[in-house]
């Protein structure tokens, strides 16, 4: 039997006690998105499609994306009674927000005197910084609709990928003037999927360019009430999906 050297047995038991001792490297998932971001900087809205999606627990579930106009003219007091028109408009979002179910998901997604930005990430448990987020708009500079909308087609599409395209897709528009961009094909993208345009026009008329039969639901606003009526109109045409 071979006999070690006292020096060889300790450079041996040194040797397994450092190896014993590597560092195991574990590798640690991101941390959780939160259900209410921030509200992004102006001009910075941009849907993001990094990583795999989350199968979404609820297949089924209804998806509410609004397009919120803050532009100048929503100051005006036209066609809303004693108010603005942004006030009567921030009221019904939060109005239409309140009679949604609990399994809902609902976004945000705003051009005001911030610019374009969205204020609330498409979800069920946004509902308090939602209803802030609306309260928070500011009426001025233009009418970036089209970005807007392009924008709410990319975080609905994202959320389809995670209920497998099952479930229903609403992007709810109110606004009372014409793009100042252009539709450039939007429209057509979006019929080509189950994502729904619902849009009221305030104080508008039937000449907007997002009134486009068999294309888009729209409302002619010309009071308060048919604002209201408008967004109950978009619960109204999801109860038809579901039957």
């Amino acid at each position: 039997m071979k006999k070690f050297k006292p020096y060889s047995l300790l450079v041996l038991a040194l040797t397994i006690f450092i190896v014993g001792c590597e560092p195991t490297t574990v590798q640690t998932a991101p941390p959780p998105s939160s259900p209410q971001a921030p509200p992004e900087q102006a001009g910075q809205a941009t849907a993001s499609t990094s990583g795999a999606p989350q199968v979404e627990s609820n297949l089924l579930r209804r998806n509410f994306y609004i397009v919120l106009d803050g532009s100048g003219s929503m100051n005006e007091i036209q066609c809303s009674g004693n108010s603005t028109k942004i006030e009567v408009a921030k009221k019904a979002v939060i109005d239409f927000e309140r009679s949604l179910n609990a399994s809902d998901n609902i976004g945000l997604v705003v051009f005001d005197n911030a610019g374009i930005s969205e204020r609330a990430v498409l979800g069920t448990s946004n509902r308090r910084g939602f209803e802030d987020q609306v309260n928070a708009v500011r009426a001025n500079n233009g009418t970036p609709l089209y970005e807007c909308v392009k924008f709410a087609f990319g975080r609905l599409e994202e959320q389809r990928a995670k209920q497998l395209g099952y479930g229903e897709y609403h992007i709810v528009i109110i606004t009372d003037g014409e793009a100042s961009d252009s539709e450039n094909g939007l429209i057509a993208q979006v019929n080509k999927t189950p994502v729904v345009i619902h849009t009221i026009g305030f104080c508008i008329g039937e000449g907007h360019s997002l009134n486009q039969r068999g294309k888009t639901y729209y409302t002619d606003a010309q009071s308060p009430e048919e604002v209201k009526k408008g967004f109950k109109a978009v619960t109204a045409e999801s109860e038809k999906f579901d039957k």
